[in-house]
């Protein structure tokens, strides 16, 4: 091939090999320490070709930017690049993961050269010049209604080490006792509380709309595919559990079924009609079509969760297609006090598959805690054994492997990664946007109650971003690497951007996915 789209390729063997003898272990961040691994996605002649595809994985999530650089007997090329990892495995996992998904086609990884990241920007995140492009959202122009005069709080100290994080002004929420939210992009968002609150924002939480629920609910639970299908588990005094759901961004509340006599404790929902719950005393629950009825899920001992469900995750089918849903849950603790994780592919009786994990450090039972799935699929937990579990952060990438069932057990343990350990103090919340990059909110001593730390080489290196005071409940939610919200109890909410945000006015748009293009 010849002209502005002329590309050098390298055959997948010759990818896989490049790969493969690269070296790993962990790598430290800093100015005359080795450098970091990075992902090459395409090397072409045009800027203006490079700079698309870089706006196309900036908006899946990805911390991509352009790399010039000179090449014998070539000339100037334009590389593509995204991410930085620690080690080479991290690296290939991430670009697996991207390919699966169809947002590649090839990759190589290599060592960055020094200045290889545009300035500013933070390792792993994206140049700031750079604007995502997010899903559709509704119409900007929402009336806020006439809210009464706020409950007066006093404001909780907050001191900000990274200038990334930014304080809201305190009207920007009254103190409602919030205590769920959840963001399907940087822009929309609902957030629920007591005695029926709940509120919506299309514009990152600068303003947030009152939505009728219709109840006097405390809203403990939010889960929402897109900006229009929703549900949520209500709480009412005396009266138990309630399952509501939405068709239209939370206009309008329906109720889908009543706990009867089994209280709602967690669900989550693969598709518009595909959701599981946890009920009762930890059965699992199925329903297929959306929430209106459901079935327990029976299935002979050792094909599915037992004997009791602690925890439920979801990660929905993507808007493309192309990501297939899966559901995780956390199961135990069982006789022998261990706990167990499953994994399903489509939710159905009897096709859970327990998924091995590598051992803790310590001895003992295994005891697994806080399991949780990133919009871009990263799945976290936490493991630890004994009575008083030492506990450790475990991370994996599953779009990036074949089915768990034709993988040996060592070779499935080998898809998680070990995080490095934070400092001190019991964890409240954490957050993992993507596997280089992750948030931890944790109890501090002395006039500082809470830290919230981060990491940008999977926990080589814990920093400081915000201390806080006070002791209300803290909810801590990344919509991708570059956006993220920390809301308090009584409504002071701090945000997030790395980059700055599109126009509030403008609609927004799913990209086409990037050229097939192949490294040089």
């Amino acid at each position: 091939m010849s002209g502005s789209g002329t590309r050098r390729v390298l055959s997948g063997w010759v990818l896989l090999c490049l790969a493969a003898v690269l070296p790993s272990g962990a790598v430290r961040v800093g100015g005359s320490q080795e450098r970091l691994f990075t992902i090459q996605v395409a090397s072409l002649e045009s800027g203006e070709e490079a700079d698309a595809i870089v706006r196309q994985l900036l908006a899946r999530g990805l911390a991509a930017y352009r790399q010039p650089a000179v090449i014998p007997g070539v000339g100037l090329r334009q590389r593509v690049r995204f991410g930085r990892f620690a080690t080479a495995n991290l690296a290939k996992a991430a670009a697996e993961q991207a390919r699966q998904a169809g947002w590649i086609a090839e990759f190589i990884i290599v060592r960055e050269e020094p200045g290889s990241v545009p300035t500013p920007t933070r390792v792993g995140g994206a140049p700031p010049e750079r604007r995502e492009v997010p899903t559709p959202v509704p119409p900007r122009n929402e009336p806020l209604a006439i809210e009464p005069t706020p409950e007066r709080v006093t404001p909780p100290r907050v001191e900000i080490a990274d200038p990334a994080w930014e304080r809201m002004p305190a009207s920007t929420l009254p103190n409602e006792g919030w205590q769920a939210v959840w963001f399907v992009d940087p822009l929309t968002g609902w957030i629920g509380g007591r005695r029926g609150a709940l509120r919506r924002t299309t514009d990152g939480g600068q303003t947030w709309k009152r939505l009728p629920l219709g109840q006097p609910l405390a809203v403990r639970t939010l889960f929402f595919l897109d900006w229009r299908h929703g549900w949520l588990i209500g709480e009412a005094p005396d009266a138990g559990t309630v399952l509501l759901a939405t068709e239209d961004g939370g206009e309008q509340w329906v109720e889908r079924t009543s706990a009867e006599g089994q209280p709602w404790r967690a669900f989550c929902f693969l598709d518009t009609q595909l959701g599981l719950a946890i009920r009762g005393e930890g059965t699992l629950w199925r329903s297929t079509d959306g929430g209106r009825q459901w079935t327990e899920v029976k299935a002979p001992p050792g094909t599915w969760p037992s004997p009791r469900i602690e925890e439920l995750q979801c990660l929905p089918r993507s808007a493309s297609g192309k990501a297939s849903p899966r559901a995780w849950g956390i199961s135990g603790p069982g006789p022998e006090g261990e706990s167990q994780l499953w994994e399903t592919s489509d939710g159905a009786a009897g096709s859970w598959q327990r998924v091995p994990l590598p051992q803790p450090t310590e001895p003992g039972p295994t005891r697994l805690r806080h399991l949780r799935v990133s919009p871009q699929g990263l799945v976290h937990l936490e493991i630890g054994s004994g009575s008083a579990p030492k506990w450790e952060t475990l991370l994996t990438v599953p779009a990036a492997t074949p089915d768990a069932r034709v993988l040996s057990p060592d070779e499935a343990r080998r898809r998680w990664q070990r995080v490095g350990p934070a400092p001190t103090g019991t964890l409240l919340a954490s957050a993992f946007p993507e596997i280089s990059t992750g948030w931890r909110l944790v109890s501090g001593p002395g006039e500082w109650p809470r830290r919230l730390l981060t990491t940008t080489d999977q926990g080589a290196l814990w920093q400081e971003s915000l201390r806080l005071g006070g002791t209300g409940r803290l909810l801590l939610w990344f919509a991708s690497p570059r956006h993220g919200w920390l809301i308090s109890e009584e409504g002071w909410v701090l945000t997030y951007r790395a980059s700055p945000l599109p126009p509030p006015t403008a609609l927004r748009a799913s990209p086409p996915a990037p050229a097939s293009t192949r490294p040089e």
